[in-house]
């Protein structure tokens, strides 16, 4: 299984990068988007017309809704491992992952050595986390996407709201 071995030690790397790609580019995403909900709460704002106050709550609606998107999909990554390997078709997932801590923080001390010294359970975990890496990459991007297309609807209500806030306080 060395050819194998490598291809899933290959993949593992590569879907960790894409993981922390994602968390840093959600991270970046919350901080941009707390900047101008600041700028909407701290913003010294004359009264106007009733759609300026439904524009303003919007964007926050918005933006409210992205941080919940980056929060619950992208930075908590939650995955079932034996019902993600069963329907992915694995012919015979491990009990116990040797390379999750939540599985090996459960071992005993003799249970993980076992574990450890036995090479045909090694290389199927290599195949299986790199598939389950992947898995929680995939997620995440997507899940980054949809978060940053709502960050995009929210500039843009951001925007307009600035804009209208110009015309009224220049009207007013």
């Amino acid at each position: 299984m060395g050819s194998s071995s490598e291809a899933s030690k290959r993949l593992s790397g590569a879907a960790s990068g894409w993981i922390a790609a994602a968390d840093g580019k959600a991270a970046a995403l919350l901080g941009v988007s707390n900047i101008l909900l600041g700028a909407v709460f701290l913003a010294d704002l004359e009264p106007g017309p009733a759609w300026v106050d439904v524009l303003r709550v919007g964007f926050i609606a918005v933006v409210l809704i992205q941080h919940i998107v980056v929060a619950a999909f992208v930075l908590w990554p939650r995955t079932n491992r034996a019902k993600l390997l069963k329907e992915a078709g694995f012919p015979s997932a491990l009990d116990r992952s040797p390379s999750f801590f939540g599985d090996v923080a459960k071992l005993k001390h003799a249970e993980l050595v076992t574990l450890m010294d036995d090479d045909a359970a090694q290389d199927a975990d290599k195949l299986e986390q790199a598939f389950i890496l992947a898995v929680i990459a995939d997620r995440k991007m997507v899940a980054y996407q949809w978060a940053l297309g709502l960050f995009i609807v929210g500039l843009v209500a951001f925007c307009l709201l600035a804009v209208v806030e110009l015309f009224c306080h220049a009207a007013g």
